[in-house]
C-alpha cells in the first residue's frame, strides 16, 4: 500500500498581521469598518497532482531484540570506601596468624583454649548444654521427704545456734561495753569539737579507777581486804589480835573515794547535756554506775561516777578484771583526737562579722596559736600543773573574747547603726532581718568561744572553777 501525498500549487492567501490590542482600542468606529471590509474567507482549492513519496509500511510485527541487562551502578560511600582486597590474604594466612608463632604466648592462648595438651579432652555432650542447678540434687522419694526437711531443719537451727554463741560476749559487761562502743560511734560521727571532751572526760575516769586499783591492792598487801571474803566469814578477835571488821571498814573507806565529781554545768545548757551523757557511757564502759543531781543556785547539774557494791562482800569493787582500752581508740571515728579541740573551736566555724569587730580575728588566731604552743611545752615537760605562760595567754584570750563583745555592743548601739536599722526597717525589711542575724552570729560566736574556753580550762588545765579561777 502506497501513500501519495499531493502538493498543491494554489497560492493561499496568509492572514494579516496580527495587531496589538493597544492599537484596536485606540481605533475609530470607521477604521474597524475598513479592517473588516478587506477581510475574505473562502475555502481550501483542490489539491492537485504531483510528486509522490512511497512509503512501506511491514503488516508482520517486528520482534524486538531483548538487549543484555545494564549492571547496576554501586553506591560509593564517600566516607568509608570500600576496601580493596589485600594481595597474598586467604584463610590459611589468617589462621597462621591466629594460631601464632610456635613457642609464643599466643600460641599457648591458642592451644590452651582448644585443650589442645589435654588428652582426656572431649567435646561437649548435648547434655552439658541443659540448664540445670550447678549444686548435688538429691532425688528424695515423697515418702521420705518430711524426714528429710526434718533432718534439714535440725542442722539449720543448730547452725544458728552456733552464730549466735560466736556474736555473744563472754560477760554482760563486755555486752554493755561493744553497745556503748557502737552508740557513741554513730552519736560522735559528725561532731568533731565533741572527740576532745570525750577524751578528757574518760582520762578522768580511768585516773579514779587506776587509783582504786592502786589503793585497793595495797590493803589487800596490809591484810585489810581479803579477796573472796564475805560477811559470813568475818571473826572478831580481842584486844591483842587482829583488827576488828569495823576498823578494816573504816580504814578502807578513809583511803578510797567510792564516787567522784567528773561533770558539771547548768541545767539550762544544752552543752552540758550533752557531756553528761558521754560521761554516763563512759561509765557503762567501765562498768561504773553514774548519777546526777542538781545543787547551788544558779541550779547546776553534776554528773557522779562511782563503784558498785558487790552484794556478796558489800564493798565497792570493780566489775572488769583488767582496765580495757580507752574508749576513744577503739572506733575508728575517735582514731584521731585533738587534746585542744576546744581552742580549735573557737576559730573554726566562726560566721560573719562586721567590719569594726573583724579586724580582732588576726590577733585572736595569734593568741591561740600561742597558746598551743605553750600546751605542747607543758605536756613535754611532764608537769601536774599548767605553766604560768600558758595561763597568761589564757587570760589574755578571755580579754580578747571581752573585748569582741564590748566592740560588738558599741557597733550595735551606735546611733548610725540605730538610724540604719530604723530606715532600713520601714524601707527594706530584708536588709533589716540580716543585720539582725549578724548581730545574732556574733553573741553566738562569742557566748561559744567563752564556752570552750571554759571547757578547756575545767578539763585540760584541772580548774575547776572554769573561767572564775583563770580570771
Amino acid at each position: 500500500m502506497a501513500i501519495h501525498p499531493e502538493v498543491s500549487n494554489v497560492r493561499v492567501e496568509l492572514p494579516p498581521p496580527a495587531i496589538s490590542i493597544e492599537r484596536v482600542e485606540a481605533w475609530t468606529i470607521s477604521q474597524a469598518a475598513d479592517v473588516l471590509a478587506a477581510t475574505s474567507l473562502s475555502p481550501h482549492a483542490a489539491r492537485g497532482t504531483g510528486m509522490s513519496v512511497t512509503i512501506d509500511i511491514p503488516l508482520d510485527e517486528q520482534v524486538l531484540c531483548e538487549e543484555a541487562p545494564r549492571p547496576r551502578p554501586e553506591a560509593v560511600h564517600t566516607v568509608y570506601k570500600r576496601r580493596e582486597p589485600i594481595r597474598r590474604d586467604s584463610q590459611k594466612r589468617r589462621e597462621a596468624l591466629q594460631k601464632g608463632k610456635e613457642g609464643s604466648r599466643r600460641r599457648q592462648r591458642w592451644e590452651n583454649d582448644r585443650l589442645l595438651s589435654n588428652p582426656h579432652a572431649a567435646p561437649p555432650l548435648p547434655s552439658d548444654w541443659q540448664v540445670q542447678p550447678t549444686h548435688p540434687v538429691h532425688s528424695v522419694p515423697y515418702f521420705l521427704a518430711p524426714l528429710w526437711d526434718a533432718e534439714y531443719a535440725r542442722k539449720q537451727q543448730e547452725r544458728q545456734k552456733r552464730v549466735q554463741a560466736s556474736k555473744q560476749h563472754a560477760s554482760k559487761e563486755e555486752a554493755a561495753a561493744a553497745k556503748v562502743t557502737q552508740e557513741l560511734r554513730a552519736k560522735l560521727k559528725k561532731s568533731r569539737g565533741a572527740k576532745g571532751l570525750l577524751q578528757d572526760l574518760e582520762e578522768e575516769v580511768r585516773g579514779f579507777v587506776q587509783q582504786w586499783e592502786q589503793k585497793q591492792k595495797e590493803l589487800e598487801s596490809e591484810g585489810l581486804i581479803e579477796p573472796d571474803s564475805s560477811d559470813e566469814e568475818i571473826v572478831f578477835v580481842g584486844r591483842n589480835g587482829a583488827m576488828s571488821d569495823k576498823r578494816k571498814r573504816e580504814k578502807q573507806h578513809k583511803h578510797l573515794e567510792k564516787d567522784k565529781l567528773v561533770f558539771q554545768g547548768l541545767v539550762d545548757d544544752h552543752g552540758a547535756a550533752f557531756g553528761r551523757y558521754l560521761v554516763h557511757s563512759i561509765a557503762a564502759y567501765y562498768g561504773l554506775k553514774t548519777y546526777s543531781i542538781t545543787t547551788g543556785n544558779p541550779a547546776r547539774r553534776e554528773a557522779y561516777v562511782g563503784l558498785k557494791i558487790d552484794p556478796k562482800t558489800r564493798r565497792p569493787s570493780l566489775t572488769r578484771a583488767e582496765m580495757p582500752r580507752p574508749l576513744w581508740t577503739v572506733s575508728g571515728v575517735f582514731a584521731v583526737v585533738f587534746a585542744m579541740c576546744q581552742l580549735c573551736g573557737i576559730k573554726n566555724g566562726l560566721a560573719r562579722w562586721p567590719k569594726a569587730v573583724e579586724a580582732m580575728k588576726p590577733a585572736l588566731e595569734l593568741l591561740i596559736e600561742n597558746a598551743h604552743e605553750e600546751h605542747e611545752a607543758w605536756k613535754k615537760a611532764g608537769a601536774s600543773t599548767p605553766s604560768e605562760s600558758l595561763l597568761e595567754v589564757c587570760r589574755l584570750l578571755l580579754t580578747m573574747i571581752e573585748s569582741i563583745e564590748e566592740e560588738r555592743e558599741n557597733w550595735w548601739t551606735s546611733p548610725e547603726k540605730r538610724a540604719q536599722r530604723q530606715r532600713f526597717e520601714l524601707e527594706d525589711p530584708k536588709k533589716f532581718t540580716e543585720l539582725h542575724k549578724i548581730n545574732n552570729a556574733l553573741t553566738s560566736d562569742v557566748e561559744a568561744m567563752r564556752t570552750r574556753l571554759g571547757s578547756y580550762a575545767r578539763w585540760t588545765l584541772d580548774m575547776r572553777g572554769g573561767l572564775a579561777d583563770l580570771e
